[in-house]
């Protein structure tokens, strides 16, 4: 039986500067696996938000710590092996992070990436999309991405840090997206 995880609830507003609306946010840690969830609403349609998403050798344009998105191999029209590399400093200290994931469109249209632990800086992990087209051109996302790294996380201050920087990674891909969908802001 799991324990429950302690919870960090991040209620987010509609925030003006952007379109889109984050209906609900949360990220927690339990025995060093990270889970970040978010449910929102996109200026954008589902089509759109895949073809993004699924634009491998571009995804650096998602979000500023990825410094590379490759292609490495195309199994068949939906499953493909990815790789990314992210770096990031916190004051002093930089630190750089591999992630290489079995890319699969799944036939509802959800996006599925898995983390090849042999080949990443992470033990573990699976992100997850799921789209469901709403009036005006917008898209319901739900989010969810489960990490578990390989690199040593200093307790208490280190989780904080990582729980922070994990959500404000996967909002700032949220805005990423929208405005590359030309319905952003």
């Amino acid at each position: 039986m799991r324990v429950l995880p302690a919870v960090l609830l991040l209620w987010l507003p509609l925030v003006a500067a952007t379109a889109k609306e984050v209906r609900f946010s949360t990220i927690y840690e339990h025995d060093g696996e990270y889970t970040v969830e978010i449910d929102a609403a996109l200026n954008a349609s589902p089509a759109e938000l895949r073809r993004l998403l699924t634009d491998y050798n571009h995804l650096t344009r998602l979000n500023d710590v990825l410094t590379e998105s490759t292609l490495l191999v195309t199994h068949d029209a939906h499953h493909h092996k990815t790789r990314m590399t992210a770096q990031r400093c916190i004051a002093m200290i930089c630190f750089k992070a591999v992630l290489v994931e079995e890319a699969t469109e799944l036939v509802n249209g959800d996006l599925e990436n898995v983390i090849v632990p042999a080949e990443s800086d992470f033990r573990a992990g699976v992100t997850r999309w799921h789209f469901e087209p709403l009036p005006g051109n917008q898209t319901r996302v739900y989010f969810e991405s489960i990490k578990t790294p390989a690199f040593f996380i200093p307790p208490i201050i280190g989780t904080s840090i990582m729980k922070k920087l994990m959500m404000d990674e996967s909002l700032a891909a949220m805005d990423h997206l929208e405005a590359l969908s030309g319905h952003g802001p």
